[in-house]
């Protein structure tokens, strides 16, 4: 699964392990949980598991300028406004 991020100059994208990939398709069918939602949680996952610091700062500054997802070649829009306000209510 290919995560794009939208910066000033460029469209980047990086991609996700394949364990991750693998625990959202569960999480997907246990929970009915929306996309984004589930997309947000393995990146959060995967930043937990890489915690080099330097990756980290810019993958988090990747979480800012996502625009979307690109499961096998196709686009569908994440709605950060919505995770950033699940993330607030559950914490």
């Amino acid at each position: 699964m290919t995560i794009l991020e939208q910066t000033k100059s460029q469209r980047k994208t990086f991609t996700l392990p394949a364990y991750i990939v693998k625990e959202l398709e569960t999480y997907a069918i246990d929970f009915g949980k929306k996309q984004s939602q589930i997309i947000a949680i393995a990146l959060e996952e995967f930043l937990n598991r890489n915690k080099t610091t330097n990756k980290v700062n810019k993958r988090m500054d990747a979480l800012d300028n996502l625009i979307g997802i690109a499961p096998e070649g196709s686009l569908k829009d994440l709605d950060m406004k919505e995770i950033r306000l699940k993330k607030a209510l559950d914490a």
